[in-house]
């Protein structure tokens, strides 16, 4: 189950850093 965790871990990870570059991305393009 260790496996499972660290795999789900990592995606979740990707997941937050993709989130976090699309909110900055719309938050940038809001000004202009």
């Amino acid at each position: 189950w260790i496996s499972g965790l660290v795999q789900t871990l990592l995606y979740a990870d990707f997941f937050y850093y993709y989130f976090q570059s699309w909110k900055n991305n719309v938050k940038l393009e809001l000004p202009a």
